[in-house]
């Protein structure tokens, strides 16, 4: 367990060194616009890359968890699913444009959304690692890549600005990156050919992960769209700026995704009160990291700003309250997420987040006029209030307790398992 928190936690810390890098360089090169601008393009590619991903991220480490011999198969059939939603994606990405749901020069957003395609490719023959626990595997390639982003784009941006540049820079790691990640799996496994039959079931089953997927994904972005019919550039490169604090902190939150999935999947076939004491134990631990970063992050709001963005950005400290219980309510939610899915709830799960997304969306076209960002981010936090409402009852239905506090009867079992081990 030990070991797979590290090699995650290596992954996901050169994402964030990664994140990190090239945030204080743009925010050093670029205007208050060019931010915003770049931030946009980069909003639609990954919106364009979850239709992609298609809840693989989480349904197919979980699946070769649960069914290790047919780990090929799995991955060789998400293969050529993905390869036709790249296609898809990639053909709406055309009709937003036409019909004008998205705005910008076509060609930069084209070529942001080619490169998700590639990340994704990459992302899938590494995913399955995980469930063999070797998730040095992943770190490895992980590393590699945000290396290679981070010297690339920092290369090109300090030589120019053009959005089209950036996004051939972005393009060329990403491709780079599904090489090698597809050259280290051939080495050790097959690619097989899967049936249409076989594809069409393989949807069905990974949906209610990619309709999770997607609606989450479409929560914390939809808001920049709607931003971008109500404010001018340069708030919209201040709300980016905030709301990489947030994808920073997720970078966090996905290494407890990424070690408690498999770790609770596993848990649910053993014994019951070693599982509710583990599940306990680690949701006290990520709600109480989640507490110490959004009030150092408040503390330290002046200094934190003027770090990560310089002077520029100095109008963002006054939204960071605000940025910092977002953060918060974010990583409390992770334990509950994660029982959700591995216990099989993930098609309430989805649909909690669909009634999620209709409520922030309703809020954000409400408050967005009225308080511009300010209102993106009230309707933010009222959202994961009442998603994460819902999914602790979900929780204490199906499991009994909220995992808080022991409840008496899962006390004495713990203690009777203790007397008989002795």
């Amino acid at each position: 367990m030990k070991k797979n928190f590290f090699f995650s936690g290596v992954s996901n810390f050169f994402k964030f060194f990664s994140g990190i890098a090239l945030v204080l360089i743009y925010a050093r090169v670029f205007t208050t616009e060019q931010f915003g601008d770049l931030g946009y393009a980069l909003i639609v590619a990954v919106v364009v890359g979850q239709l992609i991903d298609f809840g693989y991220n989480v349904y197919l480490p979980k699946e070769t968890a649960s069914e290790p011999d047919a780990f090929e198969t799995l991955v060789s059939k998400g293969l050529a699913l993905k390869l036709v939603l790249s296609i898809t994606a990639l053909a709406l990405l055309v009709i937003c444009y036409q019909l004008g749901w998205v705005s910008g020069e076509f060609s930069d957003l084209m070529i942001f959304g080619v490169s998700a395609v590639f990340l994704s490719l990459g992302n899938l023959f590494l995913l399955p690692y995980r469930s063999l626990n070797r998730f040095e595997v992943e770190s490895k390639y992980t590393m590699i890549y945000h290396i290679m982003l981070s010297v690339t784009v920092i290369g090109v941006v300090l030589l120019s600005t053009d959005l089209m540049l950036i996004g051939l820079a972005f393009l060329f790691c990403r491709v780079v990156f599904c090489w090698l990640s597809y050259r280290h799996y051939r080495r050790e496994f097959k690619l097989l050919l899967p049936l249409n039959s076989e594809l069409l079931g393989e949807a069905k089953g990974a949906a209610p992960y990619a309709v999770h997927a997607l609606i989450g994904t479409l929560l914390m972005t939809l808001d920049t769209l709607i931003l971008r019919l109500h404010v001018d550039s340069e708030l919209m490169g201040i709300y980016r700026a905030g709301m990489h604090f947030i994808v920073a902190s997720t970078i966090f939150m996905v290494i407890f995704y990424d070690v408690l999935l498999p770790k609770f999947t596993l848990g649910l076939k053993g014994d019951r009160a070693n599982f509710l004491t583990l599940v306990r134990r680690y949701n006290w631990l990520v709600i109480s990291i989640g507490a110490a970063g959004s009030l150092v992050f408040y503390g330290f709001a002046d200094w934190i700003v003027w770090l990560a963005f310089g002077e520029n950005m100095q109008q963002l400290v006054q939204y960071v309250p605000l940025l910092a219980l977002l953060i918060f309510l974010r990583f409390f939610g992770v334990t509950y997420n994660t029982l959700l899915t591995c216990s099989g709830n993930q098609v309430k799960r989805s649909l909690f987040l669909a009634i999620t997304l209709v409520f922030v969306v309703m809020l954000e076209f409400y408050l967005i006029p009225l308080y511009q960002l300010k209102g993106a981010l009230y309707s933010l936090i009222a959202g994961h209030i009442l998603l994460y409402s819902l999914t602790m009852l979900m929780t204490y239905k199906e499991f009994g307790t909220f995992f808080l506090f022991p409840k008496k009867e899962d006390a004495d079992n713990t203690y009777l398992l203790k007397r008989k081990n002795q």
